[in-house]
């Protein structure tokens, strides 16, 4: 008899669990019982405003504002669709997140003394995000301010691993589109990046990455507007930072970058290396005709950059032939 009763009990509170779960998921008063409960953890510098719908329809968030020393964030119209079972497999799914401007400003005033940590993101749900837009990005700081008027995603996270599928974001008349990953434990990266005006590829570069916060290599592969291979070492990023750099331009046509100067290649090499306050760079540029001795070296140091000091010197040779048109502009 008390097995039967535990049966019957164990199958009452499945289904009052259920019960309460299908509740508080399709209706506007389940949704409002969930932000009441989760604004009693909400920062006191964080305000939203108007949350309807329900979880298993679109949620509308009329408003969210955030400032801190600062900072000052600001999302508007904001649209989610997200599947609630997916909760029931560790999983947060978001059908489609579409957002009407997000406007981002900060000042240079608020100085903080502690010191920098590396990024780190710990994720207890997986997060699929199969759909976001935005259509108005504003980053302003102090008096600089960029705007960019569309932005495309869909990713995917774990831990501490991210997959992009698509990015795209549009600032006037061109488009950048990025795909690929960044895992953070250990660190390794692997990016396309390309930039477009309509159907013209402007840039066309591949970054990949390994190693740790210690010591992080990345290299890029450019394919677009010239053939480049470079590599970036950067040390103790978060304690005391320095970086080398070394790299090659492969024979490339000055056609790509200015049309006039369709019938010269160049190649060249340079290198540099430096800290969070100092830099020193070198490179040279030359014609890959056999005829033609034009060539350009160019030496670059700053022993403070925070107050814009560099030195250095730019010597070029034979720049005048055949290059007589290009040096009318």
């Amino acid at each position: 008899m008390i097995k039967i009763l535990l049966k019957y009990s164990v199958l009452l509170i499945i289904a009052l669990f259920l019960m309460l779960f299908v509740y508080l998921t399709t209706t506007s008063t389940g949704l409002n019982i969930i932000v009441n409960k989760l604004n009693k953890w909400q920062p006191e510098h964080l305000h939203i405003s108007r949350v309807t719908g329900a979880l298993n329809r679109n949620i509308y968030i009329n408003h969210i504002q955030y400032r801190s020393q600062g900072t000052n964030v600001s999302v508007n119209n904001i649209n989610i669709h997200i599947q609630p079972l997916g909760l029931l497999l560790a999983e947060f799914r978001i059908t489609h997140l579409h957002i009407g401007t997000v406007q981002i400003s900060t000042t240079s005033h608020h100085k903080t003394t502690s010191p920098m940590q590396a990024p780190h993101w710990k994720l207890p749900l997986r997060l699929q995000l199969y759909d976001f837009t935005l259509q108005s990005l504003q980053l302003k700081h102090d008096n600089n301010k960029n705007d960019f008027n569309h932005i495309i995603l869909s990713a995917y996270t774990k831990s501490d691993y991210i997959q992009v599928r698509h990015l795209f974001l549009t600032k006037k008349k061109n488009t950048l589109s990025l795909n690929g990953y960044v895992d953070l434990k250990p660190i390794t990266l692997d990016l396309h990046i390309k930039v477009s005006q309509g159907d013209k590829t402007l840039t066309k570069t591949r970054i990949t990455g390994i190693g740790s916060w210690q010591k992080l290599t990345l290299r890029n592969s450019m394919s677009l507007p010239v053939k480049m291979n470079n590599t970036l070492s950067l040390y103790k990023l978060f304690t005391q930072p320095s970086w080398k750099l070394t790299g090659h331009i492969d024979s490339s046509p000055l056609g790509t970058i200015d049309k006039r100067l369709e019938s010269l290649q160049f190649n060249g090499y340079y290198s540099g290396y430096g800290s969070n306050n100092t830099a020193s760079f070198s490179g040279q540029l030359k014609s890959d005709i056999s005829t033609l001795a034009s060539s350009v070296n160019i030496k670059l140091k700053s022993d403070n950059i925070k107050q814009q000091k560099i030195s250095g010197n730019i010597k070029w040779k034979e720049l005048n032939w055949p290059m007589n048109k290009a040096s009318q502009y």
